[in-house]
Parts: C-alpha cells; structure tokens; sequence
C-alpha cells in the first residue's frame, strides 16, 4: 500500500484508512460489519479505496455474487456519489461475464438501474435479462 502514501488522504484518517483497505481487500464479505468505519471518512478517501477495490476488481473473470462486490457496495453507501463509478464499472464487464444472481444483489442500489440499462442495450444473456426484467 506504498503507493497510498503518495496520495492526497488527510493524515488524520491514514491509519484507519490503510487498515480499513486492507481488510476489505483482505476479506471483502466483511465490508458490511465495517460500514460505520466507511461512513466516517471523507468523500477523498473513499474515492482512492474505490479505486483500489475496482483495481482488484477488474480481475474477476465471473460476475455473479463475487465477494469483492460486497466491498464496493459498502464503500457507494458511504459515499453515493462513487455509484456511478460503480454502475459504469459493472456496465463495461463482458456481458458473457455477468450472471442473473447479481441483480437480485444490486436491485436496490440507487445506481442499479444505470447498470441494468447498461447491460440492456449489451449482447446479455437471456437469464440476465429475465432477470432485470423482474425486477
């Protein structure tokens, strides 16, 4: 996490920053029991773990309930603003990647329908559509 510490992060939050990092890229899954931890740092920091998260991100190859999505979750309801970052994110996976359980996950997110009309206008499967569809 080197590269962190060339970064504009208030200093205040730069421990609990690159421990909070670590442990959401560590175990993703329990980027829900540190939400309260998320919600206290600023709109920078936030930005600068979202963009380390969707850099280990861009490595999943299946996109259905992968644990690093839970992470990147839990850092858009700390700061709604990055949910379009997130949706785009999503939209630009391979459509052949993404499976029909994600939705069900992301549904109630304020961004997901950005998502859902990415993948829409996309060569998406028949499932994923269904499911969208239900929605």
């Amino acid at each position: 996490f080197i590269p962190l510490l060339y970064c504009d992060i208030s200093s205040y939050f730069l421990n609990s920053l690159l421990d909070l990092l670590e442990a959401i890229i560590g175990e993703p899954k329990m980027a829900d029991s540190i939400q309260e931890d998320l919600n206290s740092l600023n709109s920078s920091d936030l930005r600068l773990m979202m963009q380390k998260v969707l850099e280990i991100a861009r490595r999943i190859k299946r996109w259905g309930i992968p644990d690093i999505l839970t992470a990147c979750i839990a850092i858009c309801r700390a700061a709604p603003s990055l949910g379009d970052q997130l949706a785009t994110f999503l939209g630009e996976r391979p459509p052949k990647s993404i499976e029909p359980s994600i939705v069900q996950l992301i549904k109630s997110e304020p961004w997901a329908q950005k998502t859902f009309n990415i993948w829409l206008s996309k060569d998406i499967s028949s499932p994923v559509r269904i499911a969208i569809r239900k929605v």
